[in-house]
């Protein structure tokens, strides 16, 4: 490995008229990390080159690809670029656009010509079959995502392989301390690791867990003898100790919340009821969603986290807990991704479930925040989320969770005048009894009468 390797170029892929500012997003994103570097078609302009070669060639030379996708098939590139990029085995990630932006996204925006249009439905669908794909709505939340995405792979999947070949001889000794000393943080890496490393006699110069600022209070919080300490001058604690050096920038994800469908119908009483028990008093309020797939529980619950964005200022995150997949999410996973958007990506925190639990409350005391947790599995897989007095939980999930003091509203399929304004007002050249037969066929469920219309 030579040592420029150590850095490694992130090919961002994505048509251009319809997703610059979302490409120069995701492109800043790249370059904030020390040990990536942007690379991708926006450079090829004034090459003499075939563009379409050129951006192959760069996909050749680069470790990681990231593919943002609109509402436009473009010239057929971006596809020829995944295409490489799975040929040559890199690690993808993918990205969509949500209906919601597209729907305030100027008509020229999206593709009309039907042949384009329908090539584009069978990109969209191969990277759904082979990838976990995300959706963003704004280009500072898909910042945010490639970060994450490019940090969690960065540090899990690619450095602690190759440091632990360096404990076994896979790897160089020069090899190994070349990506020691890349990483800006090398608090990310397990601390077993990190003892192990420098026990083997590498120079771990940044390897000492240094503490994290909590929101805008100063306060930190060490990563050693979990002490927590006040300290305005914003210097790092180590026990006892104050290291004179600056802290490394938090970048908080605090606002997740998407827009709601703009065609959303029905369900007056369960949007009653929730938002009053969200809008709460004194305790903590947790409300669960639940009903069969296709049934409206997410839609329901953006719509009604809409409208607490004033109740909790502070924070409104969006886990997905994978409940539908085999298996689900980890709680402890999804415990750290909520910690982390207060604390910043890079922040390395326990692996053990009662003591993420612990920070979890602890990031959480004091501010007005709301958790969704979407597709969740069972209640032993959401427990660990209870927030503190002054916060919420809102719960979706196609099977009956309990917690304490839990409220539960349980989805059944649309009324018959509801499904026909639903698939009208998508279509509203399709007659009123068309409209009937169409939602009758999709047995009256919001999100099979959407794909209808």
């Amino acid at each position: 490995m030579s040592s420029d390797i150590t850095i490694l170029p992130v090919f961002i892929s994505s048509t251009w008229l319809d997703l610059r500012p979302e490409h120069e997003a995701a492109e800043r994103a790249v370059n904030s990390m020390r040990e990536t570097k942007y690379t991708g078609m926006k450079n090829f302009g004034a090459r003499d080159e075939d563009t379409r070669r050129a951006s192959l060639e760069e996909v050749d030379r680069s470790r990681v690809y990231v593919c943002i996708v609109g509402a436009r098939y473009g010239s057929g590139i971006t596809e020829a670029e995944y295409d490489r990029a799975t040929t040559r085995g890199l690690p993808r990630f993918a990205y969509f656009k949500s209906d919601a932006a597209h729907a305030a996204a100027p008509a020229d925006a999206r593709d009309t010509d039907p042949e384009r249009a329908a090539k584009l439905q069978a990109f969209k669908q191969k990277l759904r079959a082979a990838h976990t794909v995300k959706e963003f709505d704004t280009p500072d939340n898909l910042a945010t995502q490639v970060t994450s995405d490019l940090h969690r792979w960065l540090f899990d999947d690619y450095l602690t392989p190759k440091l632990r070949g360096a404990l076994t001889g896979e790897v160089t000794r020069g090899d190994a301390q070349a990506l020691l000393d890349a990483v800006k943080n090398l608090q990310s890496l397990k601390q077993d690791l990190l003892d192990s490393l420098r026990g083997a006699g590498f120079n771990i110069a940044s390897g000492e867990r240094s503490a994290a600022v909590s929101g805008d209070r100063n306060r930190v919080v060490t990563g050693d003898d979990n002490i927590v300490a006040e300290n305005v001058a914003g210097d790092v604690v180590h026990g006892d100790k104050i290291v004179n050096e600056a802290l490394r920038p938090i970048i908080p994800t605090l606002h997740q919340l998407r827009a709601p469908v703009g065609d959303f119908v029905g369900r007056e009483k369960e949007i009653a009821d929730l938002l009053a028990t969200l809008r709460g008093g004194s305790s903590a309020a947790i409300t669960g969603i639940s009903g069969m797939g296709g049934i409206g529980k997410t839609e329901l619950a953006f719509y009604v986290a809409a409208g607490l964005r004033d109740t909790y200022p502070d924070a409104q995150l969006v886990i997905d807990m994978r409940g539908t997949d085999d298996p689900p999410r980890d709680p402890a996973d999804a415990l750290a991704s909520c910690i982390r958007a207060f604390l910043g990506p890079e922040q390395r925190l326990p692996d053990a479930l009662q003591e993420l639990t612990t920070i979890y409350r602890s990031v959480l005391e004091g501010r007005r925040t709301l958790i969704l947790l979407d597709n969740a599995r069972d209640s032993a897989q959401v427990r660990p989320f209870q927030p503190p007095v002054g916060s919420a939980l809102l719960i979706t999930s196609r099977n009956v969770v309990t917690l304490p003091r839990m409220t539960r509203v349980t989805l059944e399929q649309l009324e018959p005048a509801e499904a026909r304004e639903l698939l009208r007002g998508i279509a509203p050249r399709v007659p009123a009894d068309t409209a009937d037969r169409i939602s009758f066929l999709c047995g009256y469920l919001p999100l099979a009468i959407r794909a209808a219309g």
